[in-house]
């Protein structure tokens, strides 16, 4: 079954104050997947929207939605909207790297999803921890029991690991039980261990396959490894269930530059 990344995109601008240099504009994504973007889909998508936008300060509004197929891959389609950030904390502007952080179950596996949910308004953060508003608080619900029923993507956790023989330093793995797999696959390393002692985990892409025990990895540079275990990473899809349930705790989330800025540059010759 295809499955489509509904992205929402955002915008925010910082306020002034005496002693900084002026405003700074950030821009971020947040995501949802679905199996398909019909009439249905854009509508629900469109709800859970407006319910983000009323967690944002008024000086940060979500402009574009982008849609994208991504199993199987393919190119993606953004399309400019306008959902305000809420007039209820108008009087607050937010850092947009302020967020919080909440977590939710897969419904029917054991997959865990996890969701930074960006710029919060600076009034809603104190003591370094998140301690929003009443009103505030029922709109981040909203936004929450809203987010249950879309999908997230993980790990197929039923895949069997196996246990990693030796990782040279080209990448060549070597396993002690067949793990067929093919170019182009991707194989998740947990726990290997690197020359200096310490350990390492990451997901890398299959470049060749010599046989069900042998394989290399694309773009490995952690040089010489040992032990350790890996698994096939088979991409599932499961349902959002118990968003709103999850603890809510303050966090930092990256940002960056906003998208529909004035492109190109200035002449160097007089005018």
């Amino acid at each position: 079954m295809p499955a489509y990344r509904l992205s929402m995109v955002f915008r925010a601008t910082t306020g002034t104050a005496q002693f900084s240099p002026g405003q700074r504009g950030a821009g971020w994504t947040e995501s949802v997947i679905w199996d398909n973007i019909d009439a249905s889909t854009r509508t629900s998508f469109n709800r859970l929207c407006n319910k983000r936008a009323a967690l944002l300060p008024a000086s940060a509004r979500i402009v574009g939605q982008r849609f994208q197929q991504i199993d199987p891959s393919g190119r993606a389609q953004t399309a400019r909207t306008n959902f305000p950030g809420s007039g209820a904390v108008e009087a607050s502007r937010g850092q947009p790297t302020d967020a919080v952080r909440v977590s939710y179950r897969g419904s029917g596996v054991n997959n865990v999803g996890k969701r930074s949910i960006a710029c919060i308004p600076d009034t809603m953060l104190s003591d370094g921890e998140y301690n929003p508003t009443p009103v505030y608080q029922i709109s981040m619900a909203a936004f929450l029991a809203e987010l249950n029923g879309w999908k997230f993507r993980g790990a197929d956790l039923t895949v069997a690991k196996v246990q990693v023989k030796t990782v040279s330093d080209l990448g060549v793995v070597e396993v002690n039980t067949d793990l067929p797999v093919v170019t182009g696959d991707r194989v998740r390393l947990y726990r290997v261990k690197l020359a200096d002692n310490t350990f390492f985990s990451g997901t890398f892409i299959v470049a060749s396959a010599t046989s069900v025990r042998i394989f290399t990895l694309r773009s490995w540079t952690k040089g010489a490894a040992t032990g350790g275990e890996a698994r096939k990473y088979v991409p599932i899809y499961p349902i959002i269930s118990g968003a709103n349930e999850s603890p809510i705790e303050a966090t930092i989330r990256k940002v960056g530059r906003p998208s529909g800025g004035f492109r190109g540059r200035a002449s160097k010759r007089q005018r």
